[in-house]
């Protein structure tokens, strides 16, 4: 706003130039002789009305501030003239809103719902391109970027070095061991950030082991009943016990599921991450699949 009223405050200023250099010009007839015919805080008023309209693309709301700003009636017909213009051309140049924009330039996961009617399946633009497409397409495998948490078998400082070096991943798939890849759930990384903060293993500020911490210590998030103490060092000691951490039942789908597929679940489901798994009974961890992975897909096509 403060922007647009800038600009509207220049347009005045030389309009009111304009104005007094050219008093006769057609453009001034209806001006009368002896009061200002320019006013630049109305320029600079339907200026900040337009920026923000442009910038925003919102109407009606930027109408109704702007007169609640006043309380003018007279300033109400002009603002919704060039409210109304400043949309149609910052539709021309940009489609959406600087919050649209943001979201696409920041990655944030976000996805419209769908427009049906009657329960209808409707494909918009962005599904168009996904049709025919597997989840294999789309999904991060374990080659990748993709880290997993065994059920057992993995120490506090593994754990720790994980957590540190993954800042930007929000959960973790956990599995019975990781030659098997066999499925067991699914843990936040800040559900186990705060388990090991709450027990003083972990420091957020140093980002590593507290002073004193057992790095050997064995820590588990899954089949409990077969490790009830383990040796460390000479002595026993009880394992650091996460099992209440981990979702047993994820969303989770087959490579060869349809991408318009994980839209829905998506959509109407709303979870952080789907699971992929092997077309076989065996639930085999092959991938996974986040919001993200399918908006950079949809950009690239798009691109």
């Amino acid at each position: 706003m403060a922007i647009g009223a800038s600009f509207g405050r220049m347009l005045g200023t030389v309009a009111q130039e304009l104005h007094r250099t050219h008093p006769k010009w057609a453009l001034f007839a209806h001006c009368a002789p002896d009061t200002p015919c320019i006013t630049p805080a109305t320029y600079a008023f339907l200026g900040a009305a337009a920026a923000m309209c442009g910038v925003t693309k919102v109407t009606v709301s930027v109408v109704v501030i702007m007169y609640e700003l006043t309380g003018a009636l007279n300033f109400l017909v002009p603002t919704m003239i060039v409210v109304m213009v400043a949309r149609i051309i910052g539709d021309a140049i940009v489609e959406g809103g600087i919050s649209e924009q943001l979201i696409l330039l920041n990655g944030i996961p976000f996805l419209d719902e769908d427009s049906a009617e009657d329960d209808a399946v409707v494909v918009d633009e962005q599904d168009q391109r996904l049709l025919g497409l597997p989840v294999a397409a789309l999904m991060r495998t374990c080659d990748g970027d993709m880290c997993v948490l065994p059920a057992s078998g993995l120490s506090l400082d593994r754990l720790v070095r994980m957590v540190e070096t993954t800042p930007n991943i929000r959960g973790y798939p956990v599995v019975d061991n990781e030659q098997d890849m066999r499925l067991v759930g699914y843990v936040l990384r800040s559900a186990v950030v705060r388990v090991l903060v709450a027990n003083q293993l972990y420091s957020i500020i140093d980002g590593a082991l507290q002073s004193g911490a057992n790095a050997s210590l064995p820590v588990i998030f899954g089949a409990a009943a077969n490790i009830a103490i383990a040796s460390v060092d000479g002595g026993t000691v009880l394992p650091l016990d996460l099992t209440e951490l981990v979702n047993t039942s994820p969303v989770s789908v087959r490579p060869r599921t349809s991408a318009e597929t994980t839209i829905k679940i998506f959509r109407k489901m709303g979870p952080r991450v789907i699971l992929v798994t092997s077309d076989e009974d065996s639930g085999q961890l092959v991938g996974l699949l986040t919001r993200k992975d399918v908006l950079r897909y949809m950009r690239q096509r798009h691109n």
